[in-house]
């Protein structure tokens, strides 16, 4: 998952809390009991709620690094050198074109290097959905329900795009943050 998602799905977790913030306070609860309502949290709770993000996070982190070590482990070194080439040509370039790139970096792969990197993307996702369900049934229902939502089936919508190829897909796992201006920003796959 690259940084644009989970940076949705922490920001996403908190609009609930701060809409609850604007409306008209409720009741007070009765003496001893936590606040009644679907987004209404104690202070631990929402500290509680705010570790199990910061545990996601993390886990998403190591789950990227790890996808992204094993995409370059699995390059040429000769394959690795195009791939710093490339990422440093669009950094200086005047009009960056990043599908071009991508196309070129796909078309210089080894079917065995296209096979593990698309692989090892496969694998990020499928762990990150399991992480991304241990976390919802770690929530309240009603906090959950909304998440859901929000994220829809986190990663798996296209919107019509083709899926992406193994060079886009290091290349975005070489950029810093992957570089979501350079594809547009919600595309999920380069267009040929």
């Amino acid at each position: 998952m690259n940084n644009k998602a989970l940076a949705l799905l922490l920001s996403l977790a908190f609009v609930p809390i701060a809409a609850s913030a604007q409306t008209q306070p409720p009741p007070p609860p009765a003496a001893g009991a936590a606040p009644a309502g679907p987004m209404q949290m104690s202070p631990a709770q929402r500290q509680a709620h705010m570790q199990a993000f910061r545990a996601f996070a993390e886990q998403a982190r190591n789950l990227h690094r790890t996808a992204r070590a094993n995409m370059l482990a699995a390059l040429t070194s000769a394959h690795r050198a195009l791939l710093a080439r490339l990422v440093g040509s669009l950094a200086i370039s005047a009009s960056p074109d990043p599908r071009a790139v991508a196309r070129e970096l796909d078309a210089a792969l080894s079917s065995g290097e296209r096979q593990a990197v698309l692989n090892a993307q496969h694998s990020e996702m499928t762990q990150m959905r399991a992480l991304h369900e241990h976390m919802m049934a770690q929530m309240p229902s009603s906090h959950a329900g909304q998440m859901r939502g929000h994220m829809g089936g986190m990663g798996t919508h296209r919107h019509g795009h083709r899926t992406p190829d193994a060079g886009f897909i290091l290349l975005r796992s070489a950029l810093p943050g992957g570089a979501p201006k350079l594809f547009g920003m919600g595309h999920h796959s380069a267009r040929r």
